[in-house]
């Protein structure tokens, strides 16, 4: 099996609507996948949930100065502020507003996005479940439920990258793009309370 090093990621930006943002994913064909501004923003979430879906996989954080608890309990912990801060917001703007436009702007590509857009909400569902799950304060196997969150969290994320942000980048008008701009610019300008990983 091929060695894919997700940890190098480099950010190139001159502020919220850069003309570039390139995020290097080491990958099999060791392309660039360069980010249109309007995805910018959710890119850099996505950028924070997977440092969260690592921590969760290797039950520790990487980085010896991180503040990441060792004990398990306190990790649930996190996770449960982290989704309820970070995760759920991310997921309601994708749901609501995202997806909710991909599925009305007429598209002339080969692919519709009604499958794919109904692959990550399930996926959505399913973390959420996983939520509920950890919340109600179940013992029983919390390292591998928190493992297995790890991992979902992860392939979700990279499938909105590596899928659904280049069919959006590909496959929109400028014009599209545009609005995305504006609509994500508002979301990232909405304050919220900031989860400590």
């Amino acid at each position: 099996m091929e060695s894919m090093d997700w940890g190098r990621q480099r950010f190139v930006l001159g502020g919220i609507m850069s003309r570039v943002c390139e995020v290097q994913l080491k990958r099999n064909s060791g392309r660039r996948m360069k980010r249109h501004p309007a995805l910018v923003p959710l890119s850099r979430e996505h950028h924070t949930g997977l440092v969260m879906a690592q921590r969760l996989i290797l039950g520790r954080s990487t980085n010896p100065r991180s503040p990441w608890p060792s004990e398990v309990h306190g990790q649930a912990d996190r996770l449960l502020r982290f989704f309820q801060e970070e995760l759920q917001p991310h997921f309601d703007f994708e749901e609501t507003e995202l997806f909710a436009r991909l599925l009305e702007w007429p598209t002339e590509a080969a692919l519709p996005w009604q499958p794919l857009l109904q692959d990550l909400v399930r996926d959505h569902a399913v973390m959420r479940a996983m939520i509920n799950e950890l919340s109600i304060g179940r013992e029983a196997g919390l390292p591998d439920r928190l493992r297995a969150f790890g991992e979902r969290l992860r392939a979700h994320i990279h499938s909105e990258e590596r899928e659904l942000f280049q069919r959006i980048q590909t496959e929109c008008s400028t014009e599209q793009l545009t609005e995305l701009t504006q609509i994500v610019a508002a979301y990232a300008a909405t304050p919220g309370p900031s989860c400590e990983l």
